[in-house]
Parts: structure tokens; sequence; C-alpha cells
């Protein structure tokens, strides 16, 4: 029963392929599921946002078996289904190799959590922060938002994995792409606490081209940045192609070139 219960499907993507067959990323963006064993389960996927840690593996729940292999840094994996426990052990390894990044999770203060506590039928996502060379890497954990958009508008929500900039309330929000001066804050953001969301985006300017920054405009991401064929940078992007583009995520994290941190974003589906 116990390796029956292990319900993980084994694969990852960049953020730019994340709409993989059987991978939880597709365009339906269904999150109603429920396990057949354990707690019910949960849709996790995994980003690497150390700087200096190189490419890595992630085990959940088991040290031996790998659910999210080669993830490299500033890349985020599809979602996968994992029913296995509410509050499993994660094991971050280095790369085709048994070397835990900071040690087991569960016992190594380097890490900022023994374990994740997954909810039930959610979208879980776990960012690996931090610098190995400083003994800072975190592993932490975001419950997402789950985005039931109008396809008229476009929707975003913000996280803070950047460890460099402490807990400080980080300011986050919008510019029309043609006035990038004029910003409209959403709110602020801080370290591993719930993301900033906003759903609808108003309509202007996501119509007409939209950016998204954090900290007065220090760092900033376009749509285009994550989709080039969003040239315009518009939300929602009509067509087929684009079916996607409407409900951006957004992540502060950790960078080795100054300012010490920048943004990483993908486009999530609607439930």
């Amino acid at each position: 029963m116990k390796s029956m219960a292990r319900l993980l499907t084994v694969c990852a993507a960049s953020f730019s392929a994340l709409a993989l067959p059987g991978c939880g990323g597709g365009n339906e963006g269904n999150n109603n599921f429920f396990g057949v064993f354990g707690f019910g389960g949960a849709e996790i996927r995994f980003l690497n946002g150390s700087p200096d840690t190189g490419a890595v593996d992630v085990a959940v729940g088991d040290p031996n078996r790998i659910v999210f292999s080669n993830v490299v840094y500033g890349s985020i994996t599809a979602y996968v289904q994992y029913s296995d426990r509410s509050s499993p052990d994660v094991y971050v390894y280095q790369h085709n190799s048994q070397t835990l990044i900071g040690g087991h999770v569960q016992n190594d203060g380097n890490l900022a959590t023994a374990n994740v506590t997954l909810g039930v039928s959610t979208r879980d996502t776990i960012v690996l922060a931090g610098y190995n060379a400083t003994a800072s890497v975190a592993a932490i954990k975001f419950q997402e938002h789950i985005f039931g958009t109008d396809r008229s508008f476009g929707a975003v929500q913000f996280h803070q994995a950047a460890t460099g900039l402490g807990t400080a309330s980080i300011d986050a929000g919008y510019y029309a792409a043609a006035s990038p001066a004029a910003r409209t804050s959403l709110g602020t953001v801080v370290y591993g606490q719930p993301p900033l969301v906003t759903e609808p985006l108003p309509n202007p300017p996501t119509g007409t081209g939209i950016g998204f920054y954090v900290r007065g405009g220090q760092a900033t991401v376009t749509p285009s940045q994550v989709d080039a064929t969003d040239s315009a940078n518009v939300m929602p992007v009509a067509g087929a192609a684009q079916f996607n583009d409407q409900n951006l995520s957004v992540y502060l994290i950790d960078s080795a070139a100054a300012p010490s941190y920048r943004l990483l974003a993908v486009f999530d589906p609607d439930n």
C-alpha cells in the first residue's frame, strides 16, 4: 500500500513550458481533485530561486523518490499531483547526486522549514531561496490563489521569496506599458507570507499593455518576458495559442547580480 500511495508523477519543465500532459499544468487548470490515498491531495511545483546552488533534484515525502529533476536557477516546474501525506519532508539534492543542499530540511537549521504542510485540493509552490555560500538556503511554501478570472480581464499575484530583502514590506503593483513611471501600487508583500492577489486587474491598462514592478520600479517584469508572442504586453492575449496568458504569478527571488533580487513570472490557468 505504501508504494501505491505515492501518486507522484515525475516531470520538470521550465517556466516557459508549463502546460505538459499529465503534469497538472494543462489549459484546463483543474484543481478540483481528491487523491485516492492519504490526506486528499494537492498540486505542487518547485521554483529554484537560489542563485549559487546550481541545478537541483527534489524528492518529496520519500528521499528516494525524485519528483522534480534538473531544476535550474530561475526556473519553475509544472504542477504535479501529490496525495501521500499532508506534511511531507522535502529533500533537495545537487542534480544527479545524493548530496543534500543544506542538509535534510527536517533537521538542518540552514533550511527554514522542517517540512512542507500542503493544503487539501490546493496548488502549492515550494521555493528554494537564499544563498548556498552564506548557508542561508531556505525552503518555503506558498499556497497559490486559484484564479477564476473573467476572460475579458487579467489578474496577478505577487510572492516575496528574496532572502536578501529581509522581512520588510515590499511595495508591488503595475504600470501602463506606455507610461512606466506612472505606477499604481496594489499593496505590499513580505518574505514567506501569502501572495498579494489582484483579480481582476483594471482594463485598461491590461488591454493596452501592462508591466509589473516591486520597490518603486527597481525590478520589473512584463508579459512579453514570460511569453514572447505577447509582444504588446496585453493581458489577456486573444487567441488559442495564448489561452493561458491571463493570470500572472510573479515571484521576487534572490539574484547574484545587483541589486541582489529579481522578478520571475509565469502564467497560470484559471481553475
